[in-house]
């Protein structure tokens, strides 16, 4: 277990070396002999690695040799980052050394020195290593490795991005147990439901049926992960978030205060709340009446509740849903829905359907066993892997948690670059909804994401693979099918848990501080949403050198209000550094080798100085700090930085330096308004034309107030930003001429084109060529006032489509309505449309997948299109017209011809009017 991780970091290390020493950087000079021997010694230990884990995994002498083998390779690594931050550092002419008393050519010598000392502790241990294997007998193995070193090298895995997340289509029939909590739902008398049964039954999947299904029905529809230890503030938080509360319930007021506020608005309304996952019995911990639901009142509110407790049931008084395992058709539907998803109606092939009968029975009909097994085999037609798979099966039947056993094999099954990436999912806490941007900066940043491509779009494909896989859940963007988050199932939770302990690489856990102190190789440590605070800190400062490790995440800690510098001091490995959610101010420390740092949701009033240092910084997240108001000059020297969220912070958008424009590998600018550019010459801001120069950027939104600009965006001078996937550019100059003419954008915007996959345009007019954008899922276009749109219809991607305020079109193209249209279409909103008159009548075939269909204020609209029962995918029909003889009220009465029409053709649709 503990050999694939190691031999993902062993191959990674000699890589690096090579790296540096290519670069011909003067520390390296000095030990390059050094690095070189150290190369070979891990490329012979990385080949022999292949297949450890297979071959020695109950050895428990060998595994502290594997152990001891990670532990050097750490700290090489460690060596060649200092070494590299070092020669940054010292090549910098904005640094000035931060040693007073000594010349700078001294501090340098001083620093060969230390390194040279610790290059030397890393040989000897090495040669120990050796000496070990020997005494191990694993020196043959190694003999034969180091033959072939010269001629063989850790193959890389080719990753090729999945276009479209494969979808969970369940086959089991659900339906009748759907069915059954909606009639305990509907039940007047019922307030609290409860599903009940063990981990792994598909209780939350059964009930997010039952909440997509009828969501609609209530003015609030929250849903809630609860994990075992979690913070009832964070979850009034999320609640009050959801219910238009979140200026009010904002960590300031007491709990109880927070609770009232929640009552209140829930009070009167008709509500739908799932709390999913819960632990504790009320006796102990009476959540529902704490977080401040309403109980009792059964006909407004309606509380279900997973659990796997049934004395939480009891506790609640709750009417109860007993989950049972699937039956044997079912679990045979759902393991070949997986296994083999690429066959013809998801069916084995002859020779395969003996064996595979056999590993579905061993999977004990639970959901989450069966699909994972069932999709670690997709796609294998050879007999011998089948019976391969089974026999690891039977032989881990006898083990104390047979289920815990089979989701470790598809772990086992991984590609060795997955593997890390999947135990990492450890650090993050339970049931926590996981930003999949963050994520992928963090596998960069570990070094799980090898260079020599997009390591972004790498670390995409590795997130389809593991979704893929079963290993991780995900959350897609509405009707856009990218993810939007992703979370881990808690049995798989455990695993990764169970995983990076074992290779003493990393700990997620609850009284950390403990922990730390017996365990000094530990490299990544998590204290998020524990009871650490500034006292806490101080006091057990002086007992962590922490030299070794390499993240820490403080997230979440909002009693910490002063700068945790004590904590840091030592710890010169630090890569990953998360701060979000404390109440910090100020932060200081020597940290030059941290590549991602979280100060989200932290209440500094400028970015630290010490940030300036941080040459290797490539994720720098300050969204939602309301107390910084601009960014420092010296933002253009982090010159690694890819990754600047800026979100939720008003001040800086005004007032962006032109310094940024040197963020030359920048590629996503993230924020949650447009950006603003100066066009004052005497001040040192951001311009439109600096933009330009970040020939990187992804993503971008920006706000045109000046006519200069506008001109220049004509002109298209964006165009050069080829890699932009999403572009927002809204139209803030009036024409004061003629408000009825339109900027173009300029035809060469076309070299977008390739990449572009969002799109949104105010107050410009409809861009040529934009049915050339083939990659485009989603077109927005507010205020082109065109009268007549180009053949949208054709656009072979496009999955989302608004269209509002339009002052010139009567009668949308017949294309809309015409077989083959829209072939990917799930959403589209037409809204005020001043002189439209018509929707054009739907054919059969036309918009296949639509899900989601809105025309709003269109007041000369007086038809409803014929043919909406054809649009089987339809489950949202929204047409509010403001019209004052309601055309469309009488037409689609509920009861009605055309109503019992539609229904016949799609009886779950839910129609407003």
């Amino acid at each position: 277990m503990a050999a694939g991780l190691v031999d993902a970091m062993v191959g990674r290390l000699g890589g690096m070396i090579v790296d540096e020493i290519s670069k011909e950087a003067s520390l390296f000079l000095n030990f390059r002999k050094d690095f070189k021997w150290l190369k070979k010694k891990l490329v012979i230990v990385s080949t022999y690695l292949k297949d450890a884990d297979v071959r020695i995994v109950h050895n428990k002498s060998v595994k502290g040799w594997l152990l001891d083998v990670a532990d050097i390779a750490w700290d090489a690594e460690d060596i060649i980052e200092e070494c590299a931050a070092e020669s940054i550092y010292a090549n910098d002419g904005n640094t000035k050394c931060p040693c007073a008393i000594c010349p700078f050519n001294n501090c340098r010598l001083f620093f060969r020195y230390k390194m040279a000392r610790r290059i030397k502790d890393v040989r000897d241990r090495m040669k120990t290593i050796m000496e070990d294997a020997a005494a191990l007998k694993l020196v043959a193995d190694l003999t034969h490795s180091d033959q072939q070193a010269s001629t063989s090298t850790s193959q890389n895995v080719k990753w090729k991005r999945s276009s479209v997340l494969e979808r969970d289509a369940r086959p089991v029939a659900i339906e009748p147990k759907v069915e059954k909590i909606l009639q305990l739902i509907d039940d007047p008398a019922a307030s609290i439901i409860a599903v009940v049964g063990m981990g792994g039954a598909g209780k939350t999947f059964l009930l997010q049926n039952v909440f997509n299904r009828i969501k609609e029905r209530f003015e609030y529809s929250i849903w809630l992960s609860i994990s075992q230890t979690y913070s009832l503030q964070r979850l009034q938080a999320d609640l009050a978030a959801k219910i238009n509360l979140g200026d009010v319930v904002n960590g300031r007021i007491s709990e109880v205060q927070a609770a009232e506020f929640i009552y209140s608005q829930l009070e009167s309304k008709r509500s739908l709340i799932v709390l999913d996952d819960v632990w504790r019995p009320t006796g102990e911990d009476d959540l529902i009446r704490t977080l401040g639901l309403p109980v009792g009142n059964s006909t407004q509110c309606k509380i279900v509740v997973t659990t796997r407790n049934e004395d939480v049931c009891r506790s609640m008084n709750a009417r109860v849903y007993e989950m049972q395992v699937l039956s044997q058709e079912e679990s045979w539907e759902l393991f070949c829905a997986f296994a083999f998803s690429d066959c013809e109606q998801n069916r084995p092939q002859r020779d395969l359907k003996q064996i595979a009968s056999e590993i579905e029975k061993e999977c004990a009909r639970l959901p989450l066993a069966v699909k994972t097994v069932a999709a670690s085999l997709t796609g294998k037609t050879s007999s011998r892997d089948w019976k391969s798979k089974l026999r690891e099966i039977r032989e881990i039947s006898n083990k104390g948690d047979p289920i815990m056993e089979i989701l470790k094999l598809s772990y086992d099954s991984l590609p060795a670059p997955l593997k890390p990436c999947f135990a990492y999912l450890s650090f993050f806490p339970e049931d926590e909804r996981i930003d999949p941007e963050y994520l992928i900066y963090l596998w960069i940043a570990e070094g799980f994401i090898e260079g020599g491509g997009d390591q972004v779009e790498i670390g995409w494909s590795y997130i389809h693979q593991l979704a893929n896989l079963c290993l991780v859940e995900t959350e897609d963007k509405k009707y856009l099918e990218t993810i939007e988050s992703c979370k881990m199932h808690d049995l798989l939770l455990d695993l990764a848990i169970r995983l990076s302990e074992e290779s003493q690489c990393a700990f997620s856990v609850e009284a950390a501080f403990n922990k730390y102190q017996t365990s000094c190789g530990c490299r990544r440590i998590l204290l998020g949403k524990q009871s650490i605070n500034d006292d806490v800190i101080a006091s057990n400062s002086g007992a962590y050198s922490a030299s070794r490790l390499r993240t820490l995440s403080l997230s979440s800690n909002d009693s910490i209000q002063n700068d945790p510098a004590k904590l840091f001091t030592g710890m010169r490995a630090l890569w990953v550094l998360d701060l979000s959610l404390t109440k910090i101010t100020a932060l200081s420390g020597n940290l030059k080798l941290l590549r991602v740092l979280n100060l989200s949701r932290t209440d500094i009033v400028e970015l630290p100085v010490c940030v300036r240092s941080m040459k290797s910084l490539r994720f720098l997240d300050i969204s939602y700090c309301r107390n910084l108001q601009e960014l420092p000059v010296w933002i253009g020297e982090l010159n690694c930085l890819e990754y600047l969220n800026i979100t939720g912070i008003l001040g800086i958008l005004r007032r962006i330096p032109e310094g940024i424009s040197k963020l030359v590998s920048l590629q996503l600018l993230r924020s949650s308004e447009d950006i603003r550019f100066t066009n004052e010459g005497n001040e040192k801001l951001l311009k439109l034309e600096h933009l330009v120069h970040l020939i990187n950027l992804r993503e971008v939104r920006i706000r045109v107030e000046h006519v200069q600009d506008l001109k220049r965006i004509e002109e298209g001078i964006l165009a050069p930003l080829v890699n932009m996937r999403i572009l927002s550019i809204e139209n803030r100059v009036s024409n004061d001429d003629d408000e009825s003419v339109l900027p173009h954008l300029s035809a060469k915007m076309l070299a977008m084109k390739d990449h572009l996959e969002i799109l949104y345009l105010s107050f410009f007019a409809m861009p040529a060529g934009v049915c050339d954008f083939s990659n485009l899922v989603k077109l927005h276009l507010m205020a082109c006032d065109c009268a007549d749109y180009p053949a949208l219809e054709e656009m072979p991607n496009l999955r989302v489509l608004i269209m509002t305020i339009n002052r010139k079109c009567r009668v949308l193209p017949e294309g809309f309505g015409k077989p083959r249209g829209f072939p990917q279409l799930r959403y589209l909103l037409i809204l005020a449309f001043d002189v439209l008159e018509e929707l054009p009548d739907l054919e059969e075939g036309a918009m296949p997948l639509l899900e989601r269909l809105e025309v709003g204020n269109c007041r000369n609209v007086k038809k409803v299109p014929c043919g909406l029962e054809l649009l089987k995918s339809l489950k949202v029909c929204d047409f509010r017209m403001a019209d004052t003889n309601n055309v469309f009220g009488k037409e689609l009465e509920e009861g009605g011809e055309y109503w019992n029409k539609i229904k016949a053709n799609i009886p779950n649709l839910t129609i407003r009017l």
